[in-house]
């Protein structure tokens, strides 16, 4: 349908909201914030050996990403047309990726 946005996150995010997330606002509050992603049936891609292959290659030519948004940025250009919502800088390092800000939407 026209208009639709198509919406996933890669499983690495999930890690990441735990390791981030987790020490300003606590475990519990992340497992809520992950499973109120999951009950709004966004789904969690797992992370594939195309994923980590392709993922492993932004890594050698995107010096300075971090290998978790490599890994979300390489989901993203399989599954989203290269679409990234987020608040990460990171993101504009990556070929192909067009980011949309958090506080834009």
């Amino acid at each position: 349908m026209k208009g639709e946005l198509k919406v996933a996150s890669s499983a690495i995010t999930i890690t990441e909201l735990y390791g981030t997330m987790g020490r300003l606002v606590g475990m519990d509050t992340v497992k809520l914030r992950v499973a109120s992603i999951k009950a709004s049936n966004i789904p969690f891609i797992p992370i594939t050996e195309d994923i980590s292959y392709f993922a492993g290659e932004v890594v050698l030519r995107t010096p300075g990403i971090p290998l978790a948004d490599a890994i979300i940025a390489t989901t993203a250009l399989i599954h989203t047309h290269g679409v990234v919502i987020t608040d990460d800088e990171h993101f504009k390092l990556v070929k192909g990726i067009e980011t949309v800000w958090l506080k834009d939407i």
